[in-house]
C-alpha cells in the first residue's frame, strides 16, 4: 500500500476559505482515514489549496491538497448553462482546461471520489453544483466509484435540482443532511441522513474538537456571522443576540466571542467595545489549535449551523438565530427536529422553535448514536485491511480453508508410508 502508484482516495469539500464547520468535516474524514487507512494516499480538493494544506497536512500521513475540481467547475461555469455538462465531459475525457489538466489525471485514477458534507452544493453558489456533475463524468469515463455524505442541498432551483439529481444518481452512496428532499433528488436515489460533523462525537475522533485550554471559557458565548447578513441589519442582529443572552441570565460579565469564518465573524468585537461590553475572543485559529471552548454551564447564541449542532451535542443550551429563510432556516430546523432543544428565532426575533431543556440534556447521547452510524458508513466506504481480509475469508478463502482442513483430518493410516532405505 506504500506504492506511489496506488489509487488515491479523493475527498472534495469546501475547505480553504477557511470556515470552521467545513474544515472540521474534512479534518474528521482525514483522521478517520489516518486511523483506518494510514498508508493509502489521500487527496483533498478544496477552494484554496494553500490555506487548506496549512490546516490539514498533519491530519493524515499521506495527504495532498489541490483545487482541481473547484477550478474546473469555475472554468465550466463560464459557458452557457445548456452547454456546461457537455464541456465538463470534454474536460474530463480529453482535458484542455488547461490549468487543471494535471490534476484531472489524478482524479481519473482515484480509488473513489467522495464529496464530503457541507452546505456548498446549492443555488446560492451555482458553480458548485458542477462538482457532482464533474464527479459523475469521471465515473462515466473511467469507472471511478463515487460517494457523497452529509451534503446540504438546500436551496436548489428546479433546473439545478435536476442537474444535481442526474449526477448523484451515479453515486454508490448519496446522502443528504436535509430534512426534506426535493422530488428530483429523491427520485435520483438521494437518501436523507446526517451531517458529517456528527462523526466528531465518535470517541475515536472526539479529540479533534476537545477543549485544550487551561482556563475555563466565559459562561455566555456569542457567534454572529459576518457573511450573508446585510450591513444595515447588523445593529439589529447584535441587539437581538444580546437580548437572547439577557433572557438566559447574562448581565454585565465578559462574553465569549467566537470567530468561525475569519475575519468576517470578528465584526462583533468592535461593536461590543463601542458598547463598553467586555469580551474574550476565540479566533478561528484558536479554535482549530485548541478545540472548542465548551463548558457545562454555558449558554450560546449562534447563527452558525455547526455551532448549534456541536454545542447542543455537548449538552449546552442556546439560541440559534436564523439569518435567512431559504438557507439557514431549514438547517437550524433540521437540528431542532432531531432534538437539540435550542430556541430558534429569525432576525426579527420571531420564535421559530421553543427551548426544550430536557431535549438538550438528552441530545449528547443521540449524537453518539448517530456517530456510530456515521462511522459504520465510513467503514462501508473505506474498509480497513483486516475488514477486507475478513470479507475475503468469508467469500473466497473459506472453501480453500475447508479443503485444507479436510486434508489435515485424513487418517494417518491412509497416508502412504515412505519407502524403506535399501
Amino acid at each position: 500500500m506504500g506504492d506511489s502508484s496506488q489509487a488515491p482516495i479523493y475527498l472534495v469539500g469546501a475547505v480553504g476559505v477557511p470556515n470552521y464547520g467545513d474544515e472540521l468535516i474534512m479534518g474528521l474524514w482525514l483522521r478517520f482515514l489516518a486511523l483506518t487507512q494510514p498508508r493509502c494516499p489521500v487527496w483533498v480538493d478544496g477552494i484554496d489549496a494553500g490555506v487548506a494544506a496549512t490546516l490539514l497536512n498533519d491530519l493524515h500521513p499521506r495527504v495532498r491538497v489541490a483545487s482541481t475540481l473547484w477550478q474546473t467547475a469555475a472554468r465550466v461555469a463560464e459557458a452557457e448553462l445548456v452547454t456546461q455538462e457537455l464541456l465538463a465531459d470534454r474536460f474530463v475525457r480529453h482535458r484542455g482546461t488547461p490549468r487543471a489538466d494535471a490534476g484531472l489525471d489524478v482524479v481519473a485514477r482515484a480509488h473513489r471520489i467522495h464529496l464530503v458534507g457541507g452546505g456548498y452544493v446549492n443555488s446560492l453558489w451555482e458553480t458548485n453544483t458542477l462538482l457532482p456533475v464533474l464527479a459523475a463524468k469521471v465515473n462515466a469515463a473511467f469507472g471511478v466509484p463515487l460517494a457523497a455524505t452529509g451534503l446540504g442541498l438546500t436551496p436548489l432551483t428546479r433546473v439545478l435540482a435536476k442537474r444535481v439529481g442526474r449526477a448523484l444518481a451515479d453515486f454508490e452512496v448519496a446522502e443528504s443532511r436535509d430534512e426534506n428532499l426535493s422530488e428530483e433528488l429523491a427520485a435520483s436515489g438521494v437518501k436523507a441522513g446526517f451531517d458529517d460533523a456528527f462523526l466528531g462525537f465518535h470517541p475515536r475522533l472526539a479529540a479533534l474538537t476537545a477543549n485544550r485550554r487551561p482556563d475555563p471559557p466565559p459562561r455566555y458565548m456569542l457567534l454572529l456571522q459576518g457573511d450573508l447578513v446585510p450591513d444595515h441589519q447588523r445593529s439589529q442582529f447584535l441587539a437581538l443576540a444580546l437580548a437572547e443572552l439577557r433572557r438566559a441570565g447574562w448581565t454585565t460579565e465578559p462574553l465569549g466571542v467566537v470567530e468561525a469564518l475569519p475575519p468576517d465573524d470578528a465584526w462583533v468585537r468592535g461593536e461590543l467595545e463601542k458598547a463598553g461590553i467586555g469580551h474574550v475572543f476565540f479566533s478561528f485559529l484558536d479554535l482549530w489549535r485548541n478545540g472548542l471552548p465548551f463548558a457545562d454551564d454555558q449558554y450560546w447564541v449562534s447563527s452558525r449551523f455547526h455551532f448549534h449542532l456541536l454545542a447542543a451535542g455537548a449538552g449546552i443550551s442556546g439560541t440559534a438565530i436564523s439569518v435567512s429563510s431559504d438557507y439557514y432556516a431549514p438547517k437550524h430546523r433540521s437540528l431542532t427536529s432531531l432534538g437539540t432543544g435550542w430556541r430558534v428565532v429569525d432576525l426579527d426575533g420571531v420564535e421559530m422553535a421553543a427551548a426544550q431543556p430536557e431535549a438538550t440534556a438528552a441530545f449528547p447521547q443521540l449524537c453518539r448514536d448517530i456517530a456510530t452510524r456515521k462511522w459504520a458508513l465510513a467503514e462501508q466506504l473505506y474498509p480497513s485491511r483486516w475488514q477486507r481480509w475478513l470479507w475475503l475469508g468469508r467469500k473466497g478463502l473459506a472453501p480453500l480453508l475447508g479443503r485444507y482442513r479436510k486434508r489435515q483430518l485424513v487418517p494417518q493410516s491412509a497416508v502412504a508410508a515412505p519407502p524403506t532405505e535399501r
